[in-house]
């Protein structure tokens, strides 16, 4: 797409075509021709790595949105910042190989040109439109939060519009449930489902596959704003507005011709237990404590286990069982609105 995203939305899949295109353009350099230096071809692997960059967070990590996980190779992010003499790419590298506990060995000798000075990404808050991703950062860089309203994503997409994940630091804090294995059961029964999102759904509906759309996006001093719509139903519409000041974010949510008398749900995932209380529920992570206080009238809390993959290695997924609050309303009217402040504290 323009924005150098593949055309399936997951960020995994994009960096396996990554993968395939950088393995094609090796081949051809030792014929001779540099495909990553040369006119169209060059821009497009370019454009593809900016995609990378823009969307990934904490650095050399990717979010799980669609069939995918969150772990990047280290090895092909270090051979693309070597043929590209990309800094930031190296920065990225880097930390991958990190995350995986491994060095970057064998992968030295694959590309035999020097690796460009590590260059530490210095982004701001950013929205991609055309795939449909809107990434909010913290001032203090500690925060960011990565939105999804983009296409649908074909075969591997999700029912998860106006989705999101959470990042502090080097951690995912507030997961997507991620993608689990195509021949299992639960990754149809769940985590394809729009209850294993971030998200608002109606009772325990999915939402239809459909493409959202930005309605407004500001990045201001000391804030940054932005609004963003998709269907939920054939004649449901939802609206999410964000507000990330500081260390809040703040969630305002409007159903537009939701069936009255219908419960609607707002949806939000932890790998920590969460804890309900009488105004807010609560959960620590690491140091971090994440505190969500919904400001609507007329709703009611609850959590329940439910299984979230953790990250993904090869083929094996670790799945593992994770917390989802849910705040629930019941529609009395065409229109509901459901406001939720959530605050990090470390």
């Amino acid at each position: 797409l323009p924005d150098g995203s593949f055309w399936e939305m997951s960020p995994s899949y994009h960096l396996v075509t990554l993968t395939y295109l950088h393995h094609i353009a090796e081949a051809f350099l030792r014929a001779g021709d540099d495909f990553y230096h040369k006119d169209t071809n060059g821009r497009r692997l370019a454009n593809m790595t900016d995609f990378f960059k823009a969307v990934a967070a904490p650095p050399g990590m990717v979010p799980a949105f669609d069939d995918g996980g969150r772990s990047v190779s280290g090895g092909l992010l270090l051979s693309l910042a070597r043929r590209l003499h990309d800094g930031e790419l190296a920065f990225h590298a880097s930390k991958a190989f990190e995350r995986a506990h491994s060095a970057a060995g064998a992968w030295e000798l694959f590309v035999p040109v020097y690796t460009p000075h590590e260059v530490e990404p210095r982004r701001g808050s950013e929205v991609l439109v055309p795939s449909g991703k809107l990434v909010l950062r913290s001032s203090c860089r500690n925060l960011t939060f990565i939105f999804d309203f983009g296409p649908h994503g074909g075969w591997h997409g999700h029912s998860d519009k106006l989705s999101f994940e959470a990042f502090w630091r080097d951690d995912c804090i507030i997961p997507d449930a991620g993608c689990y294995k195509y021949e299992e059961a639960l990754h149809w029964e769940w985590f394809k489902t729009s209850c294993a999102h971030n998200t608002v759904t109606l009772g325990d509906n999915d939402r239809v596959e459909a493409s959202g759309r930005l309605v407004f996006f500001e990045d201001g001093p000391g804030f940054t704003t932005a609004a963003m719509t998709a269907p939920v139903s054939a004649s449901t519409t939802h609206r999410r507005e964000l507000t990330l000041s500081g260390r809040t974010l703040l969630v305002d949510d409007f159903l537009e011709n939701a069936p009255v008398g219908e419960t609607v749900v707002w949806r939000l995932n932890s790998f920590s237990p969460i804890v309900v209380h009488a105004d807010h529920a609560l959960f620590e992570f690491a140091g971090l404590e994440v505190r969500i206080t919904p400001v609507s009238e007329g709703v009611e809390m609850e959590v329940e286990e439910v299984p979230i993959v953790q990250d993904k290695s090869g083929d094996a997924f670790n799945c593992v069982t994770g917390s989802q609050l849910r705040i629930s309303k019941t529609a009395g009217g065409e229109s509901v609105r459901m406001l939720v402040r959530i605050d990090f504290t470390w």
